[in-house]
């Protein structure tokens, strides 16, 4: 099953309306149809934050480490590269796109 975020909903979408770009856009309504959404919340926030205070890794990526822990998703797929502080988080699987 995908879980997408509201994290990833603000990371994708601005973007490809900002650009024009519509078969994006087509693309990532088709998919994140189809996904188990998971709105923010306080507990959410609050594992992003201590997340992001035990493994470094930037805001927005925090917030997507804590969807996983929240949600209890198998793995997260990014399309950060491997060598981003996101990837140090212990316990948890995150796999790159860049990777696969």
């Amino acid at each position: 099953m995908l879980i997408v975020s509201d994290a990833l909903r603000l990371e994708v979408f601005p973007k490809a309306q900002l650009h024009r770009q519509l078969a994006q856009q087509r693309l990532y309504e088709a998919a994140l149809s189809r996904a188990e959404p998971v709105s923010w919340s306080a507990e959410l926030m609050e594992q992003a934050k201590d997340l992001a205070c035990r493994y470094g890794p930037a805001a927005m990526d925090a917030a997507h480490l804590a969807v996983v822990v929240v949600s209890r998703a198998e793995e997260l797929v990014s399309g950060e590269k491997p060598a981003k502080p996101l990837y140090r988080a212990t316990g948890l699987r995150v796999r790159s796109l860049w990777t696969l």
